[in-house]
């Protein structure tokens, strides 16, 4: 079989989704790490510098959401997606809602910890009551629908959105391997606390991610 080669950053949420993606399918792959600050070996791969990407024999693919699909569509195991039309829509809902909300809020969350908006508390008051409605939204979601947001299973709806509350449901993990992000996060954003279904469901998809794993096994 043609080796899969996964180039990411380890700690982003994006390259989490495609760990768990390939995690959750059982496929094999060569982590590739890419230093932020110099993506020339990335550039040359794959023809341009975001992460995650992967380059599978012949093809050289970016993007979260496209790399979740490809996996899905050539790879046996368990479905990320959905023969059903109706799911379908519903898990891709969830994965335009993860672009459109909850990772703005995220993304201001990421500013505060590294200067690009001051960390007020009336910034932190404002970004945490953002990730909070997401929080109960999402929440009450699992609680309506047997633990999981889509079509009765664990799908791509998700591992988006884990991914994106990965570090405010209080991952212990992440306390640390996030870095600066992390630790501020852990001390102003975390809502496991308030949320605990959250937490356990966050925990049950990034059970996927082989990198998470071995930092708790460590």
């Amino acid at each position: 079989m043609t080796p899969l080669k996964l180039f990411q950053i380890a700690p982003s949420p994006n390259c989490m989704k495609a760990r768990v993606a390939l995690g959750f399918k059982g496929v094999p792959y060569e982590p590739i790490p890419v230093d932020p600050q110099e993506r020339a070996a990335l550039v040359e791969a794959t023809g341009q510098p975001l992460t995650p990407a992967i380059v599978h024999g012949q093809v050289k693919l970016y993007d979260s959401g496209a790399l979740m699909r490809y996996i899905d569509a050539n790879f046996e195991g368990p479905r990320l997606f959905s023969e059903d039309r109706d799911e379908m829509r519903e898990i891709e809902n969830w994965e335009w809602h993860a672009r459109a909300g909850v990772r703005d809020s995220l993304g201001a969350v990421y500013a505060m910890a590294f200067g690009g908006i001051e960390t007020t508390q009336d910034n932190i008051a404002t970004v945490r009551a953002a990730l909070e409605k997401e929080a109960d939204h999402v929440a009450t979601r699992l609680d309506a629908a047997g633990g999981w947001l889509a079509a009765g299973r664990m799908t791509a709806a998700d591992v988006t959105m884990a991914s994106i509350f990965s570090y405010t449901v209080g991952l212990d993990a992440l306390r640390t391997a996030g870095g600066p992000f992390g630790v501020f996060v852990a001390e102003h954003f975390t809502v496991g606390e308030t949320w605990p279904a959250l937490r356990i469901w966050a925990e049950a998809v990034m059970g996927h991610d082989a990198w998470l794993q071995a930092l708790q096994n460590v």
